[in-house]
């Protein structure tokens, strides 16, 4: 699916699903991961 490629990596830290770096599994801003998945 062009739409749902499956790249946003999240992790439930403090019971809050938050979208994390691949390499480092530390969570990333709102900005970080719409630029990662846009290009």
């Amino acid at each position: 699916n062009e739409c749902g490629q499956g790249k946003v990596v999240t992790r439930v830290i403090d019971g809050k699903c938050l979208a994390v770096s691949p390499r480092t599994g530390k969570p990333i801003s709102e900005k970080q991961r719409i630029k990662g998945v846009l290009g």
